[in-house]
């Protein structure tokens, strides 16, 4: 008989189990869940597996398949395909569909196309999932994007095979929108604060429970490099440290960042630094792959930067950034992120270092504005520098710079470095149950029950 997996989605990010790194798995670093149990499907094509990837998941003794050939690179990923029970399952549920169609038309009910082709799509997403979870024995599905019209089919077929889909937040949300609504049996969130977002989409969770910020493990794994990095800086003169962190870029009609707006940004900072020698600079972009190209126009400034060894950009990954923000947090004297965004802020600010938003985009609505402004955000590039020159000068001078500790009280309520072990204790409690043949709903009392005991009652909130 097969064990019960723990089939996990592959998102995009970096596939290591070292602790110091961005990882794809966090949930899985720091908990007991057998290694053996976890199932990693890979069906990104403009992300596909590579063997570097092959060799760590192997050193590691995960195992990991392909949904498809364009999923890999690797010689040694075997690609699965759907078996018989697929194609049987998606005909009945084909001719459920045609059956109602012509039913409607003798009873003279119009269908819209819409409809239909929506039916069809849901139907053969349906029976796919149904198959491979059914044909692995995945009784536990991670997946944090819960929220295409794809995840609606998947989750009802994991469902039907007696699985447990969970999901989790993986960034600040200051806005709710049906876009992020989120139906899973479980979710995991940072704290309290966001409950709202998931009410005001009316999202379908079953089991809300808080963990604390996801990849708050990281803040002590890279202490002694960010010391490296900051001692780096001060061995060139300077006496202050600035980390910018940009959130990408983008010339799409929809961005809120275009790359011209991003050039001018980075140049600014860059002629501010260069123009003080005792000013150091860490930028940290989100996006490392793309960022030459992006700020294409300014070249020229970027290798000046770079020559005056005062300027860091810290660009090392592929797809996504490879290192957690807080290594650049723990190296500066003052951080500084994008309001519209809010992740890194409070990475950095849990991290312990002071942070302030920078809010180009004039986001007047947000709450931040009614007690921080000329404090913890700006709105203009001079405004801000003003104000850290006066805190330079007199950190007394304005009471309360950088200071988040009033925005970020609820957004991780427990701020210990624990909510990767929380997380994958809940996960291990689950797989204890399936591995006992227990059903779906006992698996979850039990889960809950344990995380509860552990952890605090109000940290498990029953939704629906």
């Amino acid at each position: 008989m097969k064990v019960p997996l723990i089939g996990a989605w592959y998102t995009g990010k970096t596939v290591s189990f070292d602790l110091k790194k961005r990882s794809d798995f966090f949930w899985l670093l720091k908990s007991d869940i057998p290694r053996e149990q976890v199932l990693i499907y890979f069906d990104r094509k403009d992300v596909p597996v590579t063997d570097e990837a092959v060799d760590i998941l192997n050193e590691e003794g995960v195992r990991f398949l392909a949904l498809s050939g364009g999923a890999t690179t690797a010689k040694d990923v075997f690609v699965w395909s759907p078996t018989a029970k697929y194609k049987k399952l998606k005909t009945s549920l084909f001719w459920l569909i045609l059956k109602t169609y012509l039913l409607n038309v003798i009873k003279l009910r119009s269908t819209p196309f819409f409809f239909i082709i929506n039916m069809l799509y849901f139907a053969r997403q349906y029976a796919y999932w149904h198959d491979f979870f059914g044909s692995n024995n995945v009784k536990i599905n991670i997946n944090p994007t819960d929220l295409f019209k794809s995840n609606i089919p998947m989750i009802l077929a994991l469902n039907e095979n007696g699985g447990v889909n969970i999901s989790y937040h993986w960034s600040n949300l200051d806005f709710s929108s049906t876009a992020m609504s989120n139906c899973s049996d479980v979710m995991f969130s940072f704290g309290p604060e966001y409950k709202w977002v998931w009410e005001t989409n009316h999202s379908a969770i079953n089991n809300l429970i808080y963990c604390g910020y996801i990849t708050d493990y990281s803040f002590k794994e890279v202490k002694e490099d960010a010391i490296k990095l900051r001692n780096q800086l001060l061995s060139k003169g300077v006496k202050f440290i600035i980390c910018f962190f940009d959130e990408n870029s983008s010339d799409d009609i929809k961005s809120m960042v275009p790359h011209k707006k991003s050039a001018e940004t980075y140049e600014y900072f860059i002629r501010r630094m260069l123009e003080d020698e005792t000013l150091g600079l860490i930028f940290k972009p989100g996006y490392p792959k793309t960022l030459y190209q992006r700020l294409s126009s300014i070249d020229g400034l970027i290798d000046k930067a770079k020559t005056s060894e005062r300027c860091i950009f810290m660009d090392k990954g592929s797809y996504v950034t490879g290192q957690y923000p807080t290594e650049a947090a723990q190296s500066s004297d003052l951080c500084i992120g994008l309001l519209f965004s809010g992740t890194v802020a409070l990475e950095s600010y849990l991290s312990g270092t002071p942070t302030v938003f920078l809010d180009l985009e004039k986001y007047y609505s947000s709450p931040v504005y009614q007690w921080g402004k000329g404090k913890v955000v700006f709105d203009s590039l001079d405004d801000l520098f003003l104000a850290i020159n006066k805190y330079r000068e007199n950190p007394k001078s304005i009471p309360d710079f950088g200071d988040l500790s009033s925005w970020a009280k609820d957004r991780d309520p427990f701020k210990d470095g624990n909510a990767s072990l929380r997380m994958g204790q809940y996960i291990n409690w689950l797989l204890e149950m399936f591995n006992q043949g227990k059903t779906r709903e006992k698996a979850i009392e039990y889960a809950n029950e344990k995380y509860a005991e552990i952890w605090g009652k109000e940290n498990v909130v029953k939704w629906h």
